[in-house]
């Protein structure tokens, strides 16, 4: 079933064929498209998803976790279907079994997952947006060199710079498994700011599973089902992508 979907959304001989040991693959995802995934869903999930009284929430959600279930499923070469994605103590999702490690995030129509055989990780998006109160939050959940770094901006600036940060603490909770109001380890896992498209700021934090400091090897991927082709390509000059 899982390959009939690879070529049914025309995902081309480009994608990966294997998720190598010491990588992290990251996806970035078109949920506004009309995109035929609903029955990868579980019933618990179409449940959750149908009780949204917004129609484009309804399908960036759904779609979202259909997507995920789609890359589970080719990586472990499994019918996307039949995989039990669980809930870990503090609400993380996990797959039965632990085959891979992954996170999922998504603002509006756009969503990004992370997936590793031998990493922790955690993915944040957000679209840069008009903060209330920006500084007062930035008091209450930052530490203090995340408040160092906005002190000397400019407004536009700041705004910008306060969602780098947003996106860094969200990523590194979701890797721990603490959620944002969650306690903060001592000893931070590995993490990466990057702009998935202009005007929205993400996060990649990761922890090895069991060689502590090791690197991952890190690559990015889009899905683009209507060029019929996912392209790997750089998040920015300056990070590690391969």
């Amino acid at each position: 079933m899982g390959e009939a979907y690879l070529r049914k959304l025309d995902w081309s001989r480009a994608a990966p064929t294997s998720l190598p040991e010491g990588a992290i693959h990251l996806w970035r995802l078109p949920l506004g498209l009309p995109l035929p995934l609903a029955d990868l869903l579980d019933d618990r999930e179409r449940a959750r998803f149908d009780r949204l009284q917004d129609p484009g929430a309804r399908r960036f959600r759904g779609n979202g976790r259909a997507f995920l279930r789609l890359l589970l499923g080719h990586y472990l070469r499994r019918d996307p279907a039949s995989l039990e994605l669980v809930t870990a103590e503090g609400g993380k999702p996990r797959l039965a079994g632990g085959e891979l490690r992954f996170n999922l995030s998504h603002s509006g129509d756009l969503g990004l997952v992370a997936v590793s055989r031998e990493f922790e990780v955690g993915v944040d998006l957000e679209r840069v947006r008009p903060v209330q109160r920006l500084e007062r939050i930035a008091a209450r959940l930052f530490d203090a060199d995340a408040r160092r770094v906005l002190e000397p901006c400019q407004r536009e600036e700041r705004l910008h710079r306060f969602f780098e940060q947003w996106t860094l603490l969200e990523a590194r909770q979701k890797c721990s498994g603490a959620g944002l109001f969650g306690s903060r380890e001592t000893d931070a896992p590995g993490a990466l700011s990057f702009e998935p498209e202009p005007g929205c700021k993400a996060a990649l934090a990761w922890r090895p599973l069991r060689e502590p400091g090791r690197e991952p090897e890190l690559r990015l991927f889009q899905f683009a089902p209507r060029a019929g082709k996912i392209a790997a390509f750089p998040a920015n000059g300056s990070t590690p992508w391969s």
